[in-house]
């Protein structure tokens, strides 16, 4: 823990900038001697710092992801920013507390990100508010039934490995997920996402290394049986990975004989499916 001062940094040629002066990314409301809680990983050589709003700050370790723990000294509303280079590419940030409240596009400016985790929390926005975040490869702002957008904001994000969408207002076109090449996890269960527009060349959900077992939720999104059909068909179409878990809606897809064989070809290669009634 370390009391906040004056951080004379300062680079203003080309490559990553050093911003001193913090920017706010979201409130945190916070009960007498509540904790907050959240892990991060700066990359190699930056100078990251995370300020609690109460006068003291973190700086972010470098290379490793690292866990952090804050206590408040007294009930009120914090507000948490950051400073320094945060558009280095490689900052990883994960908050995952229902205390956190505020609009997504603050994090447009940390155009290094390649892990925004936001679980569980108050937040809101439009999704199309993050574009500038290219590099990103795990987007995740689950439960945060105020964020709104279409699938579609993605396709900027040709990077997005792990894409987690759940109990959000997000709505659109599961198809619209195709560009995204190297993507092995989509969980959209619970939000409002719609429809699935077949045939589609869906991404074969091996992601880069390979090394991730494909997991798909899209149960819940009140899809029609042709469109249940139609997405099983075509992920039986890809070359997909030997393994996987799918999440489908069961008292659709068991309906046709379509699904009956799209499902017997999956279970055969070693997948997992779970068909929620």
């Amino acid at each position: 823990m370390q009391a906040q001062g004056l951080w004379q940094l300062s680079n203003r040629g080309g490559g990553t900038h050093h911003h001193y002066t913090p920017l706010d990314l979201f409130e945190n409301d916070q009960t007498p001697q509540s904790n907050t809680h959240f892990s991060a990983n700066a990359p190699a050589g930056s100078n990251v710092r995370i300020y609690w709003g109460d006068g003291d700050f973190e700086t972010l370790a470098t290379g490793v992801k690292t866990y952090y723990d804050h206590d408040y000294a007294s009930a009120g509303t914090y507000t948490i920013s950051i400073s320094g280079d945060y558009e280095a590419e490689g900052l990883e940030l994960y908050f995952n507390e229902a205390t956190l409240s505020g609009d997504i596009a603050n994090f447009a400016p940390l155009t290094g990100l390649i892990v925004l985790r936001l679980g569980t929390s108050v937040m809101t926005g439009d999704l199309a508010d993050l574009a500038p975040l290219t590099a990103l490869r795990q987007l995740e702002l689950y439960d945060s039934s105020g964020v709104v957008g279409e699938v579609s904001d993605l396709a900027g994000m040709a990077d997005l490995e792990h894409v987690n969408l759940r109990n959000t207002s997000v709505s659109g076109d599961i198809a619209d997920v195709a560009p995204l090449v190297d993507l092995w996890s989509l969980r959209l269960n619970g939000s409002d996402v719609d429809t699935y527009t077949t045939p589609t060349t869906l991404p074969t959900f091996a992601g880069d290394t390979g090394s991730h077992t494909a997991d798909i939720q899209i149960q819940d999104l009140g899809l029609s049986t042709a469109e249940v059909d139609g997405f099983l068909n075509d992920l039986i179409a890809v070359s997909r990975p030997a393994a996987g878990t799918l999440h489908i809606d069961g008292t659709n897809a068991d309906r046709s004989a379509a699904s009956l064989s799209a499902k017997i070809d999956l279970l055969a290669d070693g997948w997992v499916l779970y068909l929620n009634e």
